[in-house]
């Protein structure tokens, strides 16, 4: 049962395209804006960190994003990950000092660089009905209400235009260079300046950041 209307997640990575397959099951309409022109497949991004190096899915990772997308790792296999025994065909090297290697290996795990990772994870996702993708578009701030309390959306700017996103639920997935605490800052401060001066300074509530609904 749905239980939103529409979902705003801001950022087209892993954590943000994960961020969407979940909303989408709770709420009618899920939008992902990124600001970057994506690539058609599993191409460089200059932008994401370690985009080439080699990354291994451990164990609670790899069965969360098989539970989210059945048959992801199967995929991840075909698009050309390399099966690693954990504890045996790497070395380890920790605060400790090198770990062990031990045979047999613990367990087999899939490694292959960020690219078809996200790829997969990418075309996935926007396969579910319910999800958009909208790239080349910048969130510039967060919409809020009239009493400035309550986050109603996103604002975005693409070539020059610019366009409210309304939300019932907004998701920060922009990873480093969020500007989502200084949003909030700034429209806590004006929401509790304008309460304390309608209460004549006396402190006796807070304001509330919420993004719907007490009932959601």
């Amino acid at each position: 049962m749905k239980r939103g209307r529409h979902a705003a997640v801001i950022g087209c990575g892993i954590s943000g395209l994960t961020a969407a397959a979940v909303s989408a099951r709770c709420f009618e309409r899920v939008t992902v804006v990124e600001r970057n022109v994506l690539p058609e497949g599993p191409g460089f991004r200059s932008e994401v960190p370690q985009s080439r190096h080699l990354h291994s899915l451990m164990g609670a990772r790899q069965r969360a994003l098989d539970e989210l997308l059945p048959g992801f790792t199967e995929e991840l296999y075909e698009a050309g990950a390399v099966p690693l025994r954990t504890t045996y065909d790497h070395l380890w090297l920790s605060p400790a000092g090198w770990c062990s290697r031990f045979h047999p290996p613990s367990h087999v795990v899939p490694s292959a660089t960020r690219e078809p990772i996200e790829w997969i994870v990418r075309r996935r996702v926007a396969q579910i009905p319910q999800v958009s993708l909208r790239e080349g578009r910048q969130v510039r701030d967060l919409t809020v209400d009239s009493g400035r309390t309550r986050v109603t959306g996103v604002r975005a700017s693409a070539g020059g235009s610019e366009e409210e996103i309304p939300a019932d639920l907004v998701v920060d997935a922009s990873g480093r260079r969020s500007r989502i605490p200084q949003w909030l800052a700034a429209m806590t401060a004006q929401a509790l300046g304008t309460l304390l001066a309608e209460r004549g300074g006396d402190v006796e509530d807070c304001a509330v950041i919420s993004t719907g609904p007490a009932d959601r």
